[in-house]
């Protein structure tokens, strides 16, 4: 396993002079990436081919499943829609059986607001793969909250509870998996397209999950801020400044509270 991450990387960095935009920025995060334990003994290897549009070139990738996952999320949380529709789009030529190939393409359409199309890919994770729990929450919170669709909702939900329950000791990885993903969903829409009213929805879904989620905490607290600033609406700027207070007073996540106190020392000044 180490011999192919080891040739994977020297093929990349061989690429370097033809490489494209997003071959590059994939060359650059698997350099620097550590493989985790479960990739570096992981028997389950995936390929695929990005092509540079201006050269023809093509550009091999040959990496364990879960760090082609990892790559993906990379470039979401980037904010590299369009270099990570390329690479889904070449990797669905070769793992169409993939269902983070699916979830990851629902998460785009549901950034981008095409939120029919990302029902329709995240159903699509489901059929190939019926298991997969992150799709099964998605749905649950998109009925919920996006289509008040509570019959829905809960039958995605019943699913997903009853996968927590045979996850035993992994169930807490799958829900920080969600809240994790979910926020960075929001994150992205606050960032990237400054949707404030969009992120506030992802980081309530988040909470749903988790209610002591502080990192979505701290976010929907920013999100409060941006947005009641934006719209001059006080009793929503206040909200977020209760919050921010509390996050900076009793988070747990140091980091979530060194970051609320910095935020609200720079308001104060």
């Amino acid at each position: 396993m180490k011999k192919i991450i080891a040739i994977a990387a020297v093929l990349l960095c061989a690429a370097r002079a033809y490489a494209d935009q997003l071959t590059d920025e994939l060359n650059a995060f698997l350099k620097n990436k550590t493989p985790t334990t479960a990739e570096s003994l992981s028997q389950d290897i995936v390929q695929f081919a990005i092509t540079d549009s201006q050269t023809g070139e093509s550009m091999l990738f040959v990496i364990p499943r879960q760090t082609a996952w990892s790559c993906m999320d990379h470039l979401f949380e980037k904010g590299e829609a369009q270099g990570l529709k390329r690479m889904c789009d070449a990797y669905s030529a070769t793992n169409r059986n993939d269902p983070f190939l699916y979830f990851t393409r629902g998460r785009l359409c549901e950034v981008e607001g095409e939120l029919d199309k990302a029902i329709a890919e995240y159903r699509q994770s489901l059929i190939v793969s019926p298991k997969f729990s992150l799709s099964k929450y998605f749905l649950s919170a998109f009925y919920a909250f996006d289509k008040n669709d509570p019959q829905e909702s809960q039958k995605y939900r019943s699913d997903f509870d009853k996968d927590l329950g045979a996850a035993g000791e992994r169930a807490n990885v799958i829900k920080k998996d969600v809240v994790y993903v979910i926020t960075q969903n929001g994150i992205y829409l606050m960032n990237k397209k400054r949707d404030f009213t969009a992120a506030i929805l992802q980081f309530k879904k988040a909470l749903a999950l988790d209610p002591d989620a502080e990192q979505a905490q701290l976010n929907l607290a920013i999100a409060y801020l941006n947005k009641g600033k934006k719209m001059r609406d006080l009793a929503l700027y206040g909200q977020g400044m209760e919050l921010l207070k509390r996050i900076g007073r009793q988070a747990k996540d140091q980091l979530a509270r060194k970051y609320a106190s910095e935020v609200l020392n720079e308001i104060a000044e």
